[in-house]
């Protein structure tokens, strides 16, 4: 019955959530990607499979931008958000710092400091094992994000946050799974 908002909705853990949120009965579903081509592919598998019972938004944008998560948020009013947006590619990482940290670090520092302006009860942030002894850029972000989300001005928001450290997803774009099925093949 409460409204739900999903940060990087459009990738493969993005997309498992969205529909289980749906299973949930939330008052609206707003999945919000900065992918075009991703966010058509949600829609496509949310639309044959919700039943029209709940209102799904689809919203268009990068969480570097804090003007239209403000915006975004002003609309939809959310109660509950999973911050699932951040790059992940680990090789990628490492030759792409400045768009990992833009993205990973102060997008989710935007996320979060929008939720907090516009009375978000429940932040979810999916971490990493790599956070736990950062040996390369993303691990490094995850970790960076971890601490700040802990730290005292944000615990003392008001604000329900839940860090959960993720290992390999199965499936998921790009994963070690997914890496070694093509060597195998």
């Amino acid at each position: 019955g409460k409204v739900v908002l999903v940060t990087g909705a459009g990738g493969t853990v993005g997309q498992a959530l969205a529909q289980q949120i749906l299973q949930g009965h939330p008052a609206r579903l707003v999945v919000l990607d900065a992918h075009e081509a991703s966010l058509v592919r949600l829609a496509a598998l949310l639309e044959t499979n919700r039943g029209g019972e709940t209102e799904v938004q689809y919203v268009l944008a990068d969480v570097r931008d804090r003007t239209k998560l403000d915006q975004t948020f002003r609309r939809c009013r959310a109660a509950v958000v999973f911050h699932l947006a951040a790059y992940k590619q680990v090789p990628l990482a490492e030759s792409n710092i400045d768009q990992v940290l833009a993205v990973n670090v102060l997008g989710t520092a935007n996320v979060l400091e929008s939720a907090i302006a516009h009375g978000v009860s429940s932040f979810a942030f999916p971490s990493t094992d790599k956070a736990v002894h950062p040996h390369g850029v993303y691990g490094v972000t995850k970790r960076l994000v971890e601490r700040y989300l802990s730290s005292p001005a944000i615990t003392e928001a008001g604000l329900a946050i839940r860090v959960v450290r993720l290992v390999n997803i199965l499936g998921s774009q790009g994963s070690v799974a997914e890496v070694f099925a093509r060597q195998i093949e």
